[in-house]
This record gives C-alpha cells, structure tokens and sequence, in this order.
C-alpha cells in the first residue's frame, strides 16, 4: 500500500525486509535501514540507513547481515517482495521508467520475462543476449582448429564419413563443416 499525502506527495511508509525482520525494514521509497546498532559487544535498538551501491549492471544493492553472514541484496527486490509480496513463479523484477536506480515502488512491478523484455524494448534499455554459435558452445564437438583440420583431410581424398568418426560427430555435421554450411 502506498500512501498518499497532502498534495499528492508520496509518505515514506516502512515495512520489515522478507527473510530479516528483526534486523531490517525497507521504505516504499527504495530505502534500507538496520533496525539494531552495534557499538562493540552492546547491541541497542535504533535504526540506521543503510547505504546503497550501484552495481557495474546498474542496479542498487545493500548488505545485508545475520548471524555472522552478509548476503547483498539487490533493493528493487526488497522493495517489491516487501510492498508486492514474493515474486511469482515465471516472473522477474521489471523498473517501469528504465532506470535501475530508482526502486520506488510505483516504478516497479513483478512481470514474466517476455513482458519485461517489451519493457525494455520501450525505454530503448533492451539489450539481446550474443548468440553462443560454433566452439563458442559449451557442448561443441568442432573447434575452428578441428574443422579446418577435417577439411585438410577432405582435401587429400578422405572420406566424409571417416572424418565424422576421427571427430565424434555426424557424417552430415562434418560434410556441412567442410562445406563452409556451418563454420565458415
């Protein structure tokens, strides 16, 4: 729930973080405060704001510490899991203007990963993923260095299928290797 004052200003409104209650609360607003201040071995109730960092991906994050262990945590999550519940199951986390630094909780919205590649696409932040081809492919057979090699053998008068076997492949994989079908 957000909550709306005078002039149609957004009130900073807190909530407990999913997974660390005792230990943190999240505003609507994308702030992170700690609820306990540790002064040597006296632990006090009090809260503090937290910093929050850009990562290299653009996106903010926090850490976070219980029983001895930091995690960090991106805050658009502690914002949205916080305001909006858990995410569900096939979506992901989508900044409505574009812009990862800012995790207030109007801009944000659990959507599929289709919707938020639409998203994407609008404010002109979509970037495509390379397309893994050839040795680039964690379960590739061929190299460069191997079709080459095949095509050396095919040049002396081997045979396609004997080839395919020498590498651990398909007589049709080699024949489109040598080709310059596939690897060229």
């Amino acid at each position: 729930m957000v909550v709306v004052g005078i002039a149609g200003v957004l009130q900073e409104e807190w909530r407990p973080v999913v997974g660390y209650e005792d230990l943190y609360e999240v505003s609507n607003g994308g702030r992170v405060r700690s609820l306990l201040f540790r002064n040597g071995t006296v632990t006090k109730k009090r809260t503090r704001l937290l910093r929050t960092v850009p990562r290299p991906d653009g996106y903010l994050v926090v850490g976070l510490l219980r029983d001895g262990h930091q995690i960090t945590a991106r805050v658009h999550r502690l914002v949205l899991e916080a305001f909006e519940g858990p995410c569900p199951s096939n979506h992901e986390a989508a900044h409505l203007d574009g812009n990862p630094l800012n995790p207030n909780v109007t801009n944000l919205r659990w959507v599929t990963p289709k919707e938020n590649n639409t998203h994407k696409k609008l404010h002109g932040t979509f970037v495509p993923l390379p397309i893994r081809c050839g040795g680039d492919r964690p379960q590739a057979k061929l190299t460069s260095g191997k079709v080459q090699k095949a095509k050396d053998l095919a040049a002396i008068g081997m045979r396609h299928h004997e080839i395919a076997k020498l590498f651990g492949v398909g007589r049709s994989t080699i024949s489109r290797a040598i080709r310059g079908a596939t690897w060229s």
